[in-house]
């Protein structure tokens, strides 16, 4: 057998030894492509056929698989962009939220109604009230979309700060553990803190707070990385 990776999806593909030379359509993405007379990896260099006469393709190539079914791209190649996270400000800390529109709902209805002249003195507090929650609003929003755990290819990264930036990352052949914490709250409004360990060193190098759906995140390291 012939074993190679298709050009285009880069998905493994096996065929007969008679076929090399000749196209062949990938059953994945339908693309035509000239079968190579060797097995050859993802690079197009040549794999060596052990005792027995298996090809052994490469750990890279069951990480790819992995991503591959998830959707994601390819382990692979150059390093490409996967996904990035921000926490969520409501949907964590939802009596926060609530606090957030009470104050700065109830702020503008009062100062709805001192406009109107119905409670005159309601007009100042009201409007500090709604000033007040919507500076806490907008903090908490900068604050969450100036943290991220961007996940590639090849690394896992956290970024904070928007002037001053602080950043540590994770090359996913060093993941040794991945945490996913979540209370029976945070279980049923679907986030939670997402633990990252570097083997070497000691301790959860990367943690993440707030972090929505870290049951995927956790799959999508995982799809990277060499487990088991």
């Amino acid at each position: 057998m012939i074993v190679y990776r298709c050009p285009h999806c880069k998905r493994p593909l096996e065929v007969n030894d008679e076929l090399a030379g000749q196209r062949a359509a990938c059953p994945h993405c339908g693309q035509v492509s000239e079968v190579p007379a060797h097995a050859v990896r993802a690079d197009g260099v040549p794999v060596a056929r052990p005792a027995g006469g298996v090809v052994d393709v490469g750990r890279s190539g069951d990480e790819e698989d992995r991503a591959a079914a998830m959707g994601l791209p390819p382990d692979s190649g150059p390093e490409q962009h996967v996904l990035t996270v921000h926490p969520v400000v409501f949907r964590a800390k939802p009596l926060r939220g609530l606090a957030l529109v009470v104050l700065i709902g109830g702020g503008l209805c009062g100062a709805g109604f001192g406009l109107m002249s119905v409670q005159p003195w309601l007009l100042g507090p009201g409007l500090i009230a709604a000033a007040v929650g919507g500076c806490w609003w907008g903090w908490l929003a900068l604050q969450a979309r100036g943290t991220a755990l961007v996940i590639t290819t090849k690394r896992t990264t956290e970024k904070r700060g928007w002037f001053g930036r602080a950043t540590k990352e994770i090359l996913h052949d060093k993941v040794q553990d991945i945490q996913v914490t979540q209370s029976f709250p945070q279980r049923m409004l679907g986030v939670g803190t997402v633990g990252v360990s570097n083997a070497g060193e000691a301790g959860v190098e990367i943690e993440m707070h707030d972090i929505p759906n870290p049951r995927h995140i956790r799959d999508v390291i995982d799809a990277y990385r060499e487990v088991g």
